[in-house]
């Protein structure tokens, strides 16, 4: 399996050669999605660019597109890998639908995606396929992917007239049997619960691969956590995107790269700090220092403490 970016161009190299162009080296869908910002955020992550493709870099608390080499090195080496012919040339307009039916089929060997393609691959009985993930410069990465406790999906109301009735019914969705059926059984994603991500205990083997990499998942800084208030911080959402700004180099309509990414990341900047000075006008007590953690170290979890 692939563990660096030269792994992935010298194994699309060797799948396109042998092949006698039958095959390409790598292949995706980006009609109708955001694959090149995906891309970018399986790639970089590892190479120390802790903001990935979806956020700042929490150590400085700002955006670091432009300023941070590992994007343009990456992006630039995507382009290659397509000015070489080891890219299917049509990732552009197909979906991730038609690329997983195409990689099914074998019309590359390799592909960027997420755990969602194994269901319709089961389906199809389809499971000739390994996996992995965080690719990075080196065999040793700079950082992981970054997580947090998670998000809201079902709440219990304090009027409820059916407490107990309605905690019941909670646990059967949140608790560690729940966890262990969403994982083990259906496949579906790693659970919240550690003790449910055991690769031992899943049958289908490219799910236990998957369940296997959990250990490149790490805690990372959370304004939330650290400043409840910061929820009030509603950002802007910026056009074009970092998605758009990949896709239009990739596709030769930006020639410029750095000139691109310097916009993209004062503007995703600026966004940020218009949602701040916002929420400070409202009353709400947030500041740009809510988003710096010059204590975090990006190859090992980091625990959020509420702010006393």
């Amino acid at each position: 399996m692939p563990k660096t970016w030269d792994d992935v161009t010298h194994f699309s190299e060797a799948i396109t050669k042998k092949s006698g162009g039958q095959v390409y080296g790598l292949g995706f869908g980006n009609s109708g999605g955001s694959l090149f910002q995906w891309f970018t955020h399986v790639f970089t992550l590892g190479a120390g660019a802790v903001g990935g493709g979806y956020t700042m870099d929490y150590r400085v608390g700002k955006y670091t597109y432009a300023t941070d080499r590992n994007y343009a090195d990456f992006i630039t080496l995507m382009k290659e890998w397509k000015t070489k012919g080891y890219m299917y040339p049509n990732s552009v307009s197909i979906s991730d639908e038609v690329s997983r039916a195409y990689f099914e089929r074998g019309k590359y060997g390799m592909t960027i995606g997420g755990v969602w393609n194994q269901a319709e691959w089961t389906q199809h009985n389809f499971t000739d396929y390994s996996l992995t993930t965080l690719i990075s410069p080196t065999e040793t990465p700079k950082g992981y992917f970054p997580t947090s406790p998670g998000g809201t999906l079902w709440a219990i109301p304090a009027a409820t007239k059916h407490p107990e009735e309605s905690w019941l019914w909670f646990s059967w969705l949140y608790g560690v049997d729940a966890g262990k059926r969403w994982t083990q059984t259906f496949n579906e994603d790693l659970s919240a619960f550690p003790q449910n991500n055991d690769p031992a205990q899943i049958k289908f083997k490219p799910f236990a691969q998957f369940v296997g990499l959990a250990n490149l998942a790490k805690p990372a800084p959370d304004p939330n956590i650290r400043n409840p208030q910061t929820a009030h911080v509603e950002v802007q959402a910026v056009k074009p995107n970092l998605d758009d700004v990949i896709a239009g180099y990739y596709t030769g309509q930006i020639k410029d790269l750095q000139s691109a990414l310097s916009d993209i990341q004062a503007r995703m900047q600026k966004a940020q700090d218009d949602g701040v000075k916002t929420a400070q006008q409202k009353g709400y007590k947030v500041s740009p220092s809510d988003y710096i953690f010059t204590d975090w170290n990006p190859t090992e979890a980091y625990i959020t403490k509420p702010a006393q």
